[in-house]
């Protein structure tokens, strides 16, 4: 809740560039792959795979925040009414 404080949203939740770029390994280029090496990811599989996380969390996909259901649902009343506030803030 500090960074959506801060005011980090979705647009600041990305991948860094080296990610993308195949590091030289004397076992050969290394590569993200997902959990079980057997799927190459690319940055459409990345962001597909971030979705997926904001989705299992109860997180606003669009924005990259807990929603405050979830906040409520995980007795953290006090920071979906300071969540509330910030939207509602000019």
């Amino acid at each position: 809740m500090l960074n959506v404080r801060e005011g980090f949203d979705r647009s600041q939740d990305t991948f860094p560039e080296a990610w993308f770029q195949p590091k030289e390994h004397p076992d050969g280029p290394q590569e993200v792959y997902d959990y079980f090496r057997k799927r190459k990811l690319g940055r459409e599989e990345l962001h597909q795979e971030l979705q997926e996380y904001y989705r299992e969390r109860g997180w606003d996909e669009a924005t990259g925040i807990p929603t405050v259901e979830t906040l409520r649902r995980l007795g953290l009343d006090r920071q979906a009414d300071g969540l509330i506030s910030l939207r509602q803030s000019p």
